[in-house]
């Protein structure tokens, strides 16, 4: 579940004008939620705040069972927050060294602690699914953004987390690869798999089983 009461976040150099305003949010486990709005609204300081990498001023915060309240967060806590919530950012930040297989392996084996076999065997299962199958040992640098963008993605999906948190996650493809990924996030959903994904694409948005718009750092239905 992914749950938010009173969230606020103020800019110290304007602390009249929030970047979140009270805001309100709740996921409920097995959903696919899409987050829209304007840009400049407060959906990617949203996500970044229910993914531990910034902190809020008032309010609560529940992820996959985990509480957090506003000020600093202990590291052990955010430690265990990104496991349980992966975010994907728009940007794939591949490691430029390892292979495409090797980047999707790599969490699998030193965070879930999986051997190499087992962790190689999920990540060409997931590459496949997102049609990345040719690529599975190619550099990143041979990559088109687009596939990159899906490499990311099958690096958090793998993972199997009980949230995932998505900026953007087909800023980067052509639409039959768009109506692929809306099936994969539907079927994750039906799965248990709670996911919340900002985007701008009206396909993925309406495939979506709910529905949240941000506007001056508020939050609607």
């Amino acid at each position: 579940m992914i749950r938010a009461r009173g969230l606020v976040v103020r800019d110290a150099s304007e602390p009249a004008r929030p970047r979140l305003d009270h805001v309100e949010l709740t996921v409920e486990p097995g959903t696919f939620a899409a987050l829209v709005g304007e840009s400049g609204s407060g959906k990617s300081t949203l996500l970044r705040v229910l993914s531990g990498f910034l902190t809020f001023d008032e309010g609560e915060v529940e992820i996959a069972g985990l509480a957090l309240r506003s000020g600093p967060t202990a590291e052990g806590l955010r430690l265990a927050l990104r496991r349980r919530a992966v975010l994907v950012l728009q940007e794939a930040n591949l490691f430029p060294h390892l292979s495409v297989t090797e980047n999707v392996t790599l969490a699998l084996r030193h965070v879930r602690g999986h051997d190499r076999a087992t962790a190689t065997r999920a990540a060409h299962a997931m590459l496949e699914r997102l049609g990345l199958d040719a690529h599975k040992e190619a550099a990143p640098e041979s990559l088109s953004g687009g596939e990159a963008q899906r490499v990311a993605l099958a690096r958090a999906l793998v993972l199997e987390p009980p949230v995932l948190l998505l900026d953007e996650p087909t800023s980067a493809l052509d639409p039959k690869r768009r109506a692929d990924l809306a099936g994969l996030f539907r079927e994750k959903a039906a799965g248990g798999m709670t996911l919340l994904g900002i985007t701008h694409d009206e396909a993925l948005a309406a495939s979506a089983n709910a529905r949240f718009t941000m506007a001056g750092g508020r939050l609607s239905r």
